[in-house]
């Protein structure tokens, strides 16, 4: 059977109470675009998707537009087994829905999915690039290999990882979707499909199998990462349809501009990667285990503990992966979640709610290297009060040895001029009494 064009899904689900077969799809409230007030539609290369509110839940319709796509038994095993490999969350659920919407005379299948809303990974990098957020870029570096090192654990290989078919939910965390090239183990030994995945990101010829997202999960890592330490190749070297590298840089010398970009920036991890990555691109290389494998132990990226949302648990090191991912800006118009929608919503960039780690805050305690653990700091004592008869008599006897020092240079040449012969001494404690006492109210006037 010929499946239908998206111009003809578009002019059908214009009434969906007329071309959908099930009560809740007849229901449905297909989100419209707010100019047009039409339904929203983005365009991939196996199928369309909108998205609509179903029995009260946001869900994104997809429509195939190739029979070979997928299938029902394709979409209810990878649903069980991402159930009984507690993947469910790192994924967009589905639920296959044979003869669901009528086209033309023509039943077909609609896969009802999970709406996740948030943004495309390239959508997101480029939010932080444009706010140099170097931290969160770096975290999302480790995310990634982490949940690449999920996925393959659980045998697992998504089969077109590449920018459109990963989202940055509103909690932060990554989800796939677009699973018409996906493998798992009740797949082995079945025919290949037709989807090969985006040409960005794989290897001309790749085999289909549980290896085959090693190679882009490594190209993702790296580019990642060359981001987190340097954001100047992104305007230079992106263009929506990949992250930094393209199909022709998997060719040698490798000398296009994202190996020259890449090769400038002086880290000694990056290089490694790059070095990696190039003995990946050799015509006789091929994957035969995990990222992990691959990556030969690297260890992950050591962060300061103010970048850390979260603070580590007992034993656990303090990596990146210990901090939840900076959550994307809230969506504006559009479908920003399709997976290889035609559609580019705009991307706000100065309005971002997201919260900031606080700076850092005194410790309340102090940290012995040489102790066990932290020694509480003792609180310092409050100084004790001395009686105020004892500070008066103090002042009484400063002032009164002032006026006597002050006497003696005035009283003595005083007599000396008045021709008052053998009195000195008298006229000199005279005025030193004087002075004393002006002495001891000044310094009563300005002191408790």
């Amino acid at each position: 059977m010929q499946y239908p064009s998206p111009r003809e899904y578009f002019s059908a689900v214009q009434h969906p109470e007329r071309v959908f077969q099930t009560d809740s799809l007849r229901q449905a409230q297909l989100v419209l675009d707010p100019v047009y007030q039409t339904p929203q539609f983005a365009t991939g290369t196996s199928a369309v998707v909108c998205k609509a509110l179903v029995d009260g839940e946001e869900q994104a319709l997809r429509f195939f537009i190739r029979e070979d796509a997928s299938s029902r038994d394709q979409y209810s095993a990878l649903g069980a087994y991402f159930r009984h490999q507690n993947l469910t969350d790192c994924v967009a659920t589905s639920k296959w829905l044979d003869n669901a919407i009528e086209v033309n005379g023509r039943r077909c299948p609609v896969l009802q999915m999970q709406w996740v809303e948030g943004r495309n990974l390239d959508a997101y990098v480029n939010f932080l690039v444009e706010e140099n957020d170097t931290a969160a870029l770096a975290r999302l570096a480790e995310k990634w290999r982490s949940l690449i090192g999920r996925l393959q654990a659980a045998r697992f290989a998504h089969g077109d990882l590449q920018h459109g078919n990963v989202l940055v939910d509103k909690a932060g965390a990554l989800r796939l979707v677009d699973f018409d090239a996906s493998w798992i183990v009740p797949f082995s030994g079945r025919t290949p499909p037709s989807e090969t995945g985006h040409p960005n990101y794989q290897r001309p010829d790749r085999p289909w199998g549980e290896w085959m997202d090693t190679f882009p999960g490594l190209l993702v890592y790296t580019s990642l990462l060359a981001l987190s330490r340097d954001t100047s190749p992104w305007n230079k070297l992106y263009d929506e349809n990949n992250l930094l590298f393209r199909r022709g840089d998997f060719d040698s010398p490798y000398q296009t501009p994202a190996w020259h970009h890449m090769a400038s920036i002086a880290d000694e991890r990056l290089k490694h990667l790059l070095a990696l990555l190039k003995q990946c691109c050799a015509p006789d290389w091929a994957a035969k285990g995990r990222l992990e494998d691959l990556l030969g132990g690297m260890p992950t990226l050591l962060l300061p503990w103010w970048e850390l949302i979260r603070s580590p648990q007992l034993g656990e090191t303090p990596t990146a992966q210990s901090a939840p991912l900076r959550p994307p800006p809230p969506i504006a118009v559009g479908l920003p979640s399709l997976p290889t929608g035609q559609i580019t919503p705009p991307w706000p960039t100065k309005s971002d709610p997201a919260v900031r780690v606080p700076p850092p805050q005194p410790l309340p305690a102090k940290a012995d290297w040489w102790n066990k653990g932290p020694q509480p700091v003792p609180p310092s004592k409050p100084p004790t009060p001395r009686p105020r008869g004892g500070k008066a008599a103090t002042r009484v006897g400063n002032a009164l040895l002032v006026g006597l020092l002050v006497g003696l240079l005035v009283g003595v040449p005083v007599a000396a001029v008045i021709g008052v012969r053998g009195d000195n001494v008298v006229i000199a404690a005279f005025f030193g009494i004087i002075a004393g006492i002006i002495t001891f109210i000044g310094q009563s006037q300005h002191k408790p």
